[in-house]
């Protein structure tokens, strides 16, 4: 009875072995290897606080991800060893590249944000002027300055002042620094040899009007004027009157 109960399988008796003989190395190497020798409390210093934080790092097995990677160099150090309380850098842009870290800050030329203002002596053309000089008037900054010169190259050239009412936001007030000359042309757009997408990137048509446009020509032929779009719903009065400086019937 005992020697049925005792009895092995030769299975049985491979497995126990493989399991006691894992077992005993695994104690082996865990009293074999050295730990690490405790730093006395009375002993810690600024040294030894680094080379122990150094030494933490390098025995760690986790693989620091971007995020940590990011907040570590965020971080400023104080001289002493010590990780400051900032988590954040702010650079500077202003400062250029070639500026010296040690350099005296009174030496360092301030940068401009703001274009300094001045009223023109006289009106300026609303064609011809650039952004940066935009900038220079009152009542204008470097955002409705860029919006000024986007809808001026979409409409192919302000053929009014009044125009600028178009551009959401912009006070009714800079308009008084602006006149249109016949200095720069505006750019026309060709009607009869305008594809369907050259005609809806005009800021006065839509899609259903450079549409009509389209089908017009193709059945009728040529458009020779604006007489034959007033006579399409599509068309008010109003839209036809924005649109007679930009279209071209040649």
């Amino acid at each position: 009875m005992p020697k049925d109960i005792f009895y092995f399988s030769k299975p049985d008796r491979i497995a126990t072995v493989i399991l006691l003989a894992v077992i005993i190395v695994t104690t082996v190497l865990r009293y074999s290897i050295p730990g690490r020798k405790p730093i006395p409390e009375q002993e810690l210093t600024e040294e030894s606080v680094s080379s122990l934080s150094l030494t933490e790092s390098a025995d760690s097995v986790m693989t620091p991800t971007a995020d940590t990677v990011r907040r570590f160099t965020a971080r400023r150090t104080n001289g002493t060893g010590y990780r400051s309380s900032s988590a954040t850098v702010r650079v500077r842009s202003d400062v250029p590249e070639s500026a010296s870290r040690d350099e005296p800050s009174e030496k360092r030329e301030a940068p401009v944000k703001y274009a300094r203002k001045k009223r023109p002596d006289a009106p300026v053309d609303l064609n011809s002027i650039d952004s940066l000089s935009l900038v220079r008037l009152p009542g204008i900054g470097p955002w409705y300055a860029l919006r000024i010169v986007e809808y001026r190259d979409r409409l192919g050239g302000y053929s009014s002042v009044r125009q600028l009412a178009e551009i959401d936001g912009l006070p009714d007030s800079v308009m008084q620094w602006f006149v249109v000359t016949d200095t720069v042309p505006v750019r026309k757009l060709r009607v009869n040899h305008s594809s369907l997408s050259e005609l809806r990137r005009h800021p006065y048509l839509n899609f259903y009007q450079a549409r009509v446009i389209v089908e017009l020509i193709r059945q009728h032929g040529p458009i020779k004027g604006p007489d034959r779009l007033s006579l399409m719903e599509e068309f008010s009065d109003q839209d036809l009157e924005r649109l007679e400086p930009y279209l071209d019937y040649d």
